[in-house]
């Protein structure tokens, strides 16, 4: 019988127990926290979207990912780790895109709307990506990332190219 998990703490406990691929997929998968859990984490900007750390090890950091209506991140990957996403409010619509070896060019391949409940996986080897709320509402995410991000490529528009920056937080707590 599985067992689904109900509150942050039953979160970080679960994924201190063990990381990869499938396990990773299960436990996000597996995720039912009430967003009145979450709620209190959340925090909200009328200039962008906001990134809150919940909790961060050396093997894995997750992150609570808080949109606007029309409030995009970058086309950015993330310096070769893994990151999964569940949709705890709202909807994302997920973007990936190819960066052409001929002209260095980025080109979208493909979108999917993710509704509340909805999960997702990305990793370097797929290619960059953003995502933004494509909802009428507020959407709220949590994503895990398999080790922690210390750098993100970003694509920048004008210069046509992938730049290095460091990721911010808006709040860091340790769960």
């Amino acid at each position: 019988m599985d067992r689904k998990i109900k509150s942050l703490k039953d979160l970080t406990k679960t994924l201190d127990r063990g990381m990869g691929y499938e396990a990773v997929s299960k436990i996000v998968s597996d995720i039912e926290i009430p967003f009145e859990d979450i709620e209190p984490y959340c925090t909200w900007s009328d200039e962008r979207y906001t990134r809150t750390q919940l909790h961060k090890t050396e093997v894995y950091e997750l992150v609570l990912i808080c949109c606007e209506p029309g409030q995009s991140s970058f086309i950015h990957n993330y310096d070769a780790q893994e990151g999964w996403a569940k949709i705890v409010k709202g909807e994302l619509t997920l973007e990936q895109y190819y960066i052409s070896a001929i002209n260095g060019h980025i080109h979208p391949v493909s979108k999917e709307v993710l509704q509340k409940g909805a999960t997702a996986y990305q990793n370097d080897y797929i290619g960059f990506h953003k995502m933004y709320n494509s909802g009428k509402e507020r959407s709220v995410s949590l994503h895990v990332y398999s080790g922690p991000v210390e750098k993100w490529h970003i694509w920048d528009e004008d210069k046509g190219k992938a730049i290095e920056i460091d990721p911010w937080f808006d709040q860091k707590f340790d769960l």
